[in-house]
């Protein structure tokens, strides 16, 4: 009897488990499908489609946009999400020590959503809500 008790146990503990899973996975798969569509509208310009920086505005931008993908320098693997998470809300505001593109500086009041604004990459906090944004931040991860 209570061997029987603990499969029923076990297996309930295992399909607990499952469902979790794949809940945890289908959220997933919705916030990078939406981090996919807000890419294709607002960053493919610049960044192009694959997040190589070679968008059909790159040619004019200089520096030229980042490469996402991290196949000429590895910044993705470096940057955490809330450095990417900054970089989308806040913009880009300029190159520090000859290479490293520094976070826009968000203003005294940060509730605002306010940054300072750059050339190189516009801050897009309020164009975007956070939700948005983190989407975003999983998308270019994958």
């Amino acid at each position: 009897m209570r061997s029987r008790f603990r499969q029923v146990f076990l297996w309930s503990i295992a399909g607990l488990a499952i469902f979790v899973m794949a809940s945890c996975a289908l959220f997933q798969s919705k916030e990078v499908s939406t981090g996919r569509k807000l890419f294709s509208f607002y960053c493919v310009h610049c960044h192009g489609e694959k997040g190589q920086g070679n968008g059909f505005n790159a040619k004019n931008l200089d520096p030229h946009p980042r490469d996402l993908t991290d196949s000429v320098e590895p910044y993705m693997g470096e940057a955490s999400n809330e450095d990417i998470f900054k970089a989308i809300k806040y913009g880009v505001a300029g190159v520090v020590n000859g290479e490293h593109v520094a976070p826009g500086i968000p203003s005294k009041n940060e509730e605002d959503d306010e940054g300072q604004g750059s050339p190189l990459m516009p801050y897009w906090g309020f164009t975007l809500s956070e939700d948005e944004i983190w989407s975003l931040v999983a998308y270019v991860r994958t």
